[in-house]
């Protein structure tokens, strides 16, 4: 079996005789995240805000995890949640603004989250960079994210 990226709770022993997952596991996806936003962006984040999307469970909490112990820039990081049961992002984008993030790190992996949370953050004025770090097919976000999400920023690693 041969997957591109799926929740590593759906693979079971004895379900296959082989299994290619085509990206790395739930610990290694805040990697490229740190990387780019201390290395890659022209204005390096000393301040990142953490979207912790309680719908990816697991692989949201890793993300926020690693990215707190190893901010981006040796920075600081602020952890605004999204409960799982719940879709309102534009309190969440009110307390980016409000804490002068420079950028927004969406640690979750439900496209269509990500990319509400990205027009949230367009409206509410937030202008620092923006990264989904989705274990999904995170090509989605920027197309639903829609005019409102400019500047959203996919990675699927």
């Amino acid at each position: 079996m041969v997957s591109v990226s799926s929740p590593t709770d759906l693979y079971r022993q004895g379900m296959t005789h082989a299994y290619f997952q085509l990206r790395p596991d739930e610990n290694a996806l805040s990697t490229p995240v740190i990387h780019d936003l201390s290395h890659v962006d022209i204005e390096k984040s000393r301040r990142t805000a953490l979207v912790d999307d309680r719908a990816a469970s697991r692989t949201s909490l890793q993300t926020v995890r690693t990215s707190t112990t190893y901010p981006p820039s040796a920075g600081t990081t602020t952890t605004l949640t999204v409960p799982a049961d719940g879709e309102d992002c534009d309190t969440v984008a009110a307390a980016v603004v409000a804490s002068d993030a420079q950028a927004v790190v969406h640690a979750g992996s439900p496209p269509h989250r990500a990319a509400r949370c990205a027009r949230a953050l367009r409206r509410a004025g937030s202008r620092g960079t923006r990264i989904a770090s989705a274990a999904g097919p995170a090509v989605r976000v920027p197309r639903r994210s829609g005019p409102g999400g400019g500047g959203l920023g996919a990675g699927c690693w």
